[in-house]
């Protein structure tokens, strides 16, 4: 097997294969819930606040979605913010270690590639990205100790 090197490609040379995370600006959970609300607001005769929550609802499902991240079996993509046709294409087997840090501003998650290169995944890291890494690389987690 030939080794893989991370590396940024077009958004349309990405292998074709099924996506196991997918991290945007939307999520399905956020489209039924506004749209929950409205309802349930329109039955219960509070039209104005009906009326405020569709609208917001409306955009919220039919505006631009920005993609984040994706992960597959065998490849993570993190999406180029300022270029959306590029993206960054990283290998799960150049990834030697992985850490997600909790801080009081927003979570942040650290891969560390071959030859000592840092990563680092700043923006709308959630605990899905965790939960995605956990099932595909679980034995590459560092943990860090706690100081005192």
């Amino acid at each position: 097997m030939t080794e893989h090197k991370s590396h940024k490609v077009r958004i349309d040379n990405i292998p074709q294969e099924k996506i196991i995370c997918h991290v945007s600006n939307r999520s399905l959970y956020g489209k039924v819930f506004l749209w929950s609300l409205a309802v349930l607001l329109l039955l219960s005769k509070s039209y104005i606040l009906a009326v405020i929550v569709g609208f917001y609802a409306f955009v919220y499902t039919f505006s631009t979605e920005k993609k984040y991240y994706d992960g597959y079996d065998r490849f993570f993509v993190v999406h180029d913010e300022p270029n959306d046709e590029c993206c960054e294409l990283i290998y799960l087997s150049e990834i030697e270690g992985w850490e997600y840090r909790v801080t009081a501003e927003k979570d942040k998650m650290v891969l560390y590639l071959r030859d000592k290169e840092r990563y680092r995944l700043e923006e709308n890291v959630s605990r899905r990205l965790y939960s995605y890494f956990c099932s595909v690389l679980p034995e590459k987690e560092i943990r860090k100790k706690k100081e005192q």
